[in-house]
Protein backbone atom coordinates (compact mmCIF):
# COMPACT_ATOMS: atom_id res chain seq x y z
CA UNK A 1 0.00 0.00 0.00
CA UNK A 2 2.57 2.08 0.94
CA UNK A 3 4.73 1.76 -2.86
CA UNK A 4 1.15 2.75 -4.65
CA UNK A 5 1.22 6.35 -2.74
CA UNK A 6 4.56 6.86 -3.17
CA UNK A 7 3.94 6.33 -6.94
CA UNK A 8 1.09 8.83 -6.86
CA UNK A 9 2.82 11.16 -4.99
CA UNK A 10 5.54 10.74 -7.02
CA UNK A 11 3.55 11.23 -10.36
CA UNK A 12 1.41 14.27 -9.21
CA UNK A 13 5.03 15.81 -8.63
CA UNK A 14 6.47 14.98 -11.94
CA UNK A 15 2.92 16.32 -13.75
CA UNK A 16 3.45 19.39 -11.65
CA UNK A 17 7.17 20.06 -13.10
CA UNK A 18 6.22 19.29 -16.65
CA UNK A 19 3.67 22.04 -16.40
CA UNK A 20 6.10 24.77 -14.91
CA UNK A 21 8.65 24.25 -17.19
CA UNK A 22 6.16 24.47 -20.47
CA UNK A 23 5.07 27.92 -18.84
CA UNK A 24 8.14 28.57 -18.11
CA UNK A 25 9.58 28.20 -21.64
CA UNK A 26 6.73 30.36 -23.90
CA UNK A 27 7.69 33.42 -25.48
CA UNK A 28 6.33 37.05 -25.35
CA UNK A 29 4.76 36.17 -29.29
CA UNK A 30 2.57 33.46 -27.54
CA UNK A 31 0.20 36.12 -25.55
CA UNK A 32 -0.66 39.74 -26.48
CA UNK A 33 -0.24 41.81 -23.69
CA UNK A 34 -2.31 44.73 -22.51
CA UNK A 35 -2.07 47.36 -20.39
CA UNK A 36 -3.43 44.83 -16.85
CA UNK A 37 -1.08 42.02 -17.99
CA UNK A 38 2.34 45.04 -18.49
CA UNK A 39 1.78 45.90 -14.98
CA UNK A 40 0.30 49.44 -15.88
CA UNK A 41 -2.53 50.76 -14.33
CA UNK A 42 -5.41 52.87 -16.42
CA UNK A 43 -6.87 55.40 -14.82
CA UNK A 44 -8.14 59.04 -15.55
CA UNK A 45 -6.12 61.87 -14.85
CA UNK A 46 -6.13 65.85 -16.35
CA UNK A 47 -2.49 65.68 -17.42
CA UNK A 48 -3.63 63.25 -20.54
CA UNK A 49 -6.94 63.01 -22.07
CA UNK A 50 -8.05 60.93 -24.83
CA UNK A 51 -11.86 60.94 -27.09
CA UNK A 52 -12.95 59.78 -29.91
CA UNK A 53 -15.43 62.64 -31.65
CA UNK A 54 -17.66 61.11 -34.86
CA UNK A 55 -18.46 63.12 -37.43
CA UNK A 56 -22.12 63.34 -37.84
CA UNK A 57 -24.71 61.80 -35.42
CA UNK A 58 -25.93 58.93 -36.97
CA UNK A 59 -24.51 56.97 -40.37
CA UNK A 60 -26.14 54.18 -42.73
CA UNK A 61 -25.17 51.04 -42.41
CA UNK A 62 -21.81 50.70 -44.83
CA UNK A 63 -21.20 54.27 -45.46
CA UNK A 64 -18.05 55.85 -45.00
CA UNK A 65 -17.66 57.93 -41.74
CA UNK A 66 -14.87 60.05 -40.13
CA UNK A 67 -13.93 59.07 -36.42
CA UNK A 68 -11.26 61.70 -34.52
CA UNK A 69 -8.94 60.67 -31.98
CA UNK A 70 -7.25 63.48 -30.08
CA UNK A 71 -4.91 62.61 -27.32
CA UNK A 72 -4.34 65.90 -25.29
CA UNK A 73 -1.19 66.14 -22.95
CA UNK A 74 0.84 68.41 -21.01
CA UNK A 75 4.42 69.19 -21.86
CA UNK A 76 6.62 66.61 -21.04
CA UNK A 77 4.42 63.77 -21.60
CA UNK A 78 5.12 61.73 -24.77
CA UNK A 79 2.96 59.29 -26.44
CA UNK A 80 5.29 56.89 -27.63
CA UNK A 81 2.77 53.81 -28.29
CA UNK A 82 0.14 55.43 -30.57
CA UNK A 83 -3.42 53.84 -29.84
CA UNK A 84 -5.34 51.65 -32.84
CA UNK A 85 -8.70 50.77 -32.91
CA UNK A 86 -9.42 46.95 -33.38
CA UNK A 87 -11.17 46.54 -36.67
CA UNK A 88 -13.52 43.91 -37.31
CA UNK A 89 -15.13 43.38 -40.72
CA UNK A 90 -18.48 41.95 -40.17
CA UNK A 91 -19.08 44.91 -37.78
CA UNK A 92 -16.29 47.98 -37.22
CA UNK A 93 -14.13 48.24 -39.72
CA UNK A 94 -11.05 50.81 -40.48
CA UNK A 95 -11.11 51.60 -44.05
CA UNK A 96 -7.85 54.47 -44.03
CA UNK A 97 -6.09 56.12 -41.05
CA UNK A 98 -4.64 59.41 -41.84
CA UNK A 99 -1.05 60.70 -40.12
CA UNK A 100 -0.92 61.58 -36.45
CA UNK A 101 -0.58 65.30 -36.37
CA UNK A 102 0.92 67.16 -33.49
CA UNK A 103 0.08 70.81 -32.35
CA UNK A 104 0.47 73.03 -29.27
CA UNK A 105 -2.25 75.14 -28.10
CA UNK A 106 -2.69 77.02 -24.46
CA UNK A 107 0.27 75.09 -22.75
CA UNK A 108 -0.93 71.48 -24.02
CA UNK A 109 0.24 69.55 -26.77
CA UNK A 110 -2.54 68.13 -28.96
CA UNK A 111 -1.63 64.87 -30.93
CA UNK A 112 -4.95 64.11 -33.63
CA UNK A 113 -5.50 61.47 -36.09
CA UNK A 114 -8.30 61.14 -38.58
CA UNK A 115 -9.82 57.53 -39.65
CA UNK A 116 -12.17 56.63 -42.29
CA UNK A 117 -14.56 53.64 -40.67
CA UNK A 118 -17.55 52.07 -41.71
CA UNK A 119 -20.11 50.04 -39.70
CA UNK A 120 -21.65 46.63 -40.83
CA UNK A 121 -24.99 46.58 -38.38
CA UNK A 122 -27.49 48.92 -37.62
CA UNK A 123 -28.51 49.70 -33.88
CA UNK A 124 -26.68 51.90 -31.56
CA UNK A 125 -22.78 51.10 -31.77
CA UNK A 126 -19.60 51.76 -29.24
CA UNK A 127 -16.53 51.83 -29.92
CA UNK A 128 -14.43 49.61 -27.68
CA UNK A 129 -12.47 51.18 -24.76
CA UNK A 130 -8.76 51.10 -24.83
CA UNK A 131 -6.21 52.04 -23.16
CA UNK A 132 -3.75 55.00 -24.37
CA UNK A 133 0.10 54.88 -22.99
CA UNK A 134 2.29 57.56 -22.12
CA UNK A 135 5.63 58.24 -20.88
CA UNK A 136 6.86 60.98 -18.36
CA UNK A 137 10.02 62.91 -19.10
CA UNK A 138 11.01 61.21 -15.74
CA UNK A 139 10.59 57.70 -16.92
CA UNK A 140 7.19 56.97 -15.18
CA UNK A 141 4.70 55.13 -17.80
CA UNK A 142 0.86 55.35 -17.47
CA UNK A 143 -2.31 54.83 -19.21
CA UNK A 144 -5.83 56.56 -19.90
CA UNK A 145 -8.93 54.79 -21.11
CA UNK A 146 -9.87 56.08 -24.73
CA UNK A 147 -13.43 57.48 -23.83
CA UNK A 148 -15.93 55.60 -26.11
CA UNK A 149 -17.80 57.13 -29.03
CA UNK A 150 -21.69 56.32 -29.45
CA UNK A 151 -22.50 55.81 -32.91
CA UNK A 152 -26.03 55.38 -34.18
CA UNK A 153 -26.45 53.19 -37.30
CA UNK A 154 -29.30 53.35 -39.37
CA UNK A 155 -30.51 50.88 -41.68
CA UNK A 156 -30.80 51.70 -45.79
CA UNK A 157 -34.06 49.55 -45.98
CA UNK A 158 -36.78 52.18 -45.64
CA UNK A 159 -39.85 51.25 -43.14
CA UNK A 160 -38.05 48.07 -42.45
CA UNK A 161 -39.39 46.13 -39.69
CA UNK A 162 -36.33 44.17 -39.38
CA UNK A 163 -33.41 45.98 -39.86
CA UNK A 164 -30.85 43.11 -40.30
CA UNK A 165 -28.85 42.75 -43.70
CA UNK A 166 -30.98 40.97 -46.33
CA UNK A 167 -28.78 38.50 -48.42
CA UNK A 168 -27.70 39.49 -51.71
CA UNK A 169 -29.92 38.89 -54.45
CA UNK A 170 -29.18 35.62 -56.31
CA UNK A 171 -26.87 35.69 -59.58
CA UNK A 172 -28.67 35.23 -62.91
CA UNK A 173 -27.63 32.33 -64.97
CA UNK A 174 -27.17 33.42 -68.14
CA UNK A 175 -26.72 30.73 -70.82
CA UNK A 176 -22.97 30.28 -72.24
CA UNK A 177 -23.31 30.77 -76.37
CA UNK A 178 -19.98 29.17 -78.14
CA UNK A 179 -18.26 31.43 -80.44
CA UNK A 180 -18.68 29.29 -82.78
CA UNK A 181 -22.47 30.23 -82.64
CA UNK A 182 -21.55 33.47 -83.84
CA UNK A 183 -19.96 32.26 -86.44
CA UNK A 184 -22.41 30.68 -87.60
CA UNK A 185 -24.60 33.53 -87.80
CA UNK A 186 -21.97 35.96 -89.29
CA UNK A 187 -22.07 33.49 -92.37
CA UNK A 188 -25.52 33.09 -92.57
CA UNK A 189 -26.30 37.16 -92.25
CA UNK A 190 -23.00 37.41 -95.05
CA UNK A 191 -24.71 34.79 -97.19
CA UNK A 192 -28.58 36.33 -96.65
CA UNK A 193 -26.82 39.82 -97.91
CA UNK A 194 -24.58 38.48 -100.58
CA UNK A 195 -27.95 36.73 -102.36
CA UNK A 196 -29.81 40.11 -101.81
CA UNK A 197 -27.18 41.96 -103.60
CA UNK A 198 -26.83 39.67 -106.40
CA UNK A 199 -30.71 39.58 -106.86
CA UNK A 200 -30.54 43.53 -107.11
CA UNK A 201 -27.45 42.88 -109.18
CA UNK A 202 -29.42 41.03 -111.89
CA UNK A 203 -32.36 43.18 -111.99
CA UNK A 204 -30.14 46.41 -112.67
CA UNK A 205 -28.16 44.63 -115.26
CA UNK A 206 -31.48 44.06 -117.46
CA UNK A 207 -32.35 47.75 -116.48
CA UNK A 208 -28.71 48.32 -117.89
CA UNK A 209 -29.81 46.52 -121.10
CA UNK A 210 -32.51 48.02 -121.77
CA UNK A 211 -31.72 51.45 -121.32
CA UNK A 212 -28.35 50.11 -123.76
CA UNK A 213 -30.50 49.04 -126.97
CA UNK A 214 -30.38 50.81 -130.15
CA UNK A 215 -33.14 52.90 -131.76
CA UNK A 216 -34.02 50.41 -134.08
CA UNK A 217 -34.27 47.79 -131.43
CA UNK A 218 -36.94 49.76 -129.57
CA UNK A 219 -38.67 50.96 -132.78
CA UNK A 220 -38.84 47.25 -133.54
CA UNK A 221 -40.20 46.28 -130.17
CA UNK A 222 -42.42 48.85 -130.54
CA UNK A 223 -44.01 47.88 -133.93
CA UNK A 224 -43.94 44.50 -132.46
CA UNK A 225 -45.94 44.94 -129.62
CA UNK A 226 -48.82 47.11 -131.33
CA UNK A 227 -49.04 44.05 -133.76
CA UNK A 228 -49.56 41.90 -131.02
CA UNK A 229 -52.21 43.99 -129.49
CA UNK A 230 -54.34 43.54 -132.56
CA UNK A 231 -55.52 47.25 -132.17
CA UNK A 232 -57.92 48.88 -134.87
CA UNK A 233 -56.06 50.68 -138.01
CA UNK A 234 -57.53 53.62 -136.89
CA UNK A 235 -55.46 53.39 -133.01
CA UNK A 236 -52.67 51.73 -134.52
CA UNK A 237 -51.79 53.98 -137.37
CA UNK A 238 -51.20 57.01 -135.22
CA UNK A 239 -49.07 55.07 -132.75
CA UNK A 240 -46.90 53.47 -135.62
CA UNK A 241 -46.07 56.87 -136.86
CA UNK A 242 -44.79 58.08 -133.75
CA UNK A 243 -42.34 55.02 -133.27
CA UNK A 244 -41.34 56.04 -136.95
CA UNK A 245 -40.72 60.08 -135.78
CA UNK A 246 -38.79 58.92 -132.13
CA UNK A 247 -36.22 56.33 -134.27
CA UNK A 248 -35.51 59.11 -136.97
CA UNK A 249 -35.07 61.89 -133.86
CA UNK A 250 -33.25 59.11 -131.75
CA UNK A 251 -31.13 58.03 -134.75
CA UNK A 252 -30.15 61.06 -137.06
CA UNK A 253 -30.85 63.79 -134.25
CA UNK A 254 -33.56 65.88 -135.90
CA UNK A 255 -36.87 67.05 -134.70
CA UNK A 256 -39.10 64.26 -136.03
CA UNK A 257 -41.99 64.73 -133.62
CA UNK A 258 -42.29 68.22 -133.93
CA UNK A 259 -42.18 68.45 -137.57
CA UNK A 260 -45.14 68.01 -140.00
CA UNK A 261 -45.17 65.27 -142.59
CA UNK A 262 -44.29 67.29 -145.19
CA UNK A 263 -41.55 69.68 -143.42
CA UNK A 264 -39.97 65.75 -142.31
CA UNK A 265 -39.87 64.56 -145.91
CA UNK A 266 -37.84 67.52 -147.06
CA UNK A 267 -35.31 67.32 -143.73
CA UNK A 268 -34.89 63.95 -144.75
CA UNK A 269 -34.71 64.41 -148.98
CA UNK A 270 -30.58 65.46 -148.73
CA UNK A 271 -29.42 61.85 -147.65
CA UNK A 272 -32.73 59.51 -147.42
CA UNK A 273 -33.15 57.49 -151.18
CA UNK A 274 -36.13 58.19 -153.13
CA UNK A 275 -37.83 55.04 -152.56
CA UNK A 276 -37.31 55.12 -148.56
CA UNK A 277 -38.88 58.78 -148.87
CA UNK A 278 -42.35 57.52 -151.16
CA UNK A 279 -42.32 54.73 -148.34
CA UNK A 280 -41.78 56.77 -145.27
CA UNK A 281 -44.50 59.39 -146.95
CA UNK A 282 -47.31 56.56 -147.79
CA UNK A 283 -47.00 55.22 -144.25
CA UNK A 284 -46.80 59.42 -142.24
CA UNK A 285 -49.87 60.13 -144.95
CA UNK A 286 -51.96 57.15 -144.10
CA UNK A 287 -51.31 57.70 -140.02
CA UNK A 288 -52.36 61.93 -140.71
CA UNK A 289 -55.85 60.07 -142.40
CA UNK A 290 -56.72 57.95 -139.51
CA UNK A 291 -55.98 60.29 -136.62
CA UNK A 292 -57.18 63.45 -138.24
CA UNK A 293 -59.61 62.91 -141.30
CA UNK A 294 -60.84 59.90 -139.19
CA UNK A 295 -60.51 57.37 -141.86
CA UNK A 296 -61.39 54.26 -141.91
CA UNK A 297 -58.75 51.97 -143.03
CA UNK A 298 -59.25 47.99 -143.84
CA UNK A 299 -59.46 45.89 -140.87
CA UNK A 300 -56.35 44.12 -141.74
CA UNK A 301 -54.16 47.07 -141.87
CA UNK A 302 -52.61 46.64 -139.23
CA UNK A 303 -50.10 44.11 -139.65
CA UNK A 304 -49.28 45.20 -143.19
CA UNK A 305 -48.14 48.74 -141.77
CA UNK A 306 -46.36 47.16 -138.57
CA UNK A 307 -44.49 44.20 -140.62
CA UNK A 308 -43.77 47.05 -143.69
CA UNK A 309 -42.79 49.40 -141.00
CA UNK A 310 -39.92 46.73 -139.54
CA UNK A 311 -38.60 46.19 -143.13
CA UNK A 312 -38.46 50.35 -144.08
CA UNK A 313 -36.92 50.83 -140.42
CA UNK A 314 -34.23 47.69 -141.00
CA UNK A 315 -33.27 48.88 -144.48
CA UNK A 316 -32.59 52.73 -143.52
CA UNK A 317 -31.01 51.63 -140.49
CA UNK A 318 -28.49 49.22 -142.55
CA UNK A 319 -28.28 52.15 -145.02
CA UNK A 320 -27.44 54.71 -142.39
CA UNK A 321 -24.77 52.31 -141.22
CA UNK A 322 -23.07 51.48 -144.28
CA UNK A 323 -22.92 55.22 -145.31
CA UNK A 324 -20.89 56.08 -141.48
CA UNK A 325 -18.80 52.91 -142.53
CA UNK A 326 -17.90 54.74 -146.22
CA UNK A 327 -17.38 58.29 -144.01
CA UNK A 328 -15.28 56.90 -141.76
CA UNK A 329 -12.71 55.26 -144.26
Amino acid sequence: MKRIIVLIVMSLIWSLGLQAQTESTMTPDDVTPTATQTGLQVQLTDDVVAQLAVDGDSVLIGEPFTLTLTVSTVPGIAIDNWPELPSDPLVFEVLDAADVEETQTDGHVEYQQELIVTLWQPGLYLTPEIAVEYVRDNGQIGAVPLQSASINVESVLVNAVDPSLRPAAPPIDTPYIPPIVYGILVVVVATAFWLVLRMLGGGLRQIRFVTQTTPLQRAVAGLADIEQQNLPPVAALPLAADILRRYLAERFEIPATEQTTAELLQSVSEWMPSQRQRQLGQLLNQADLAKFAQHAPESDLTTKVTGFAIKWLRAIDGLTSNMEVTENE
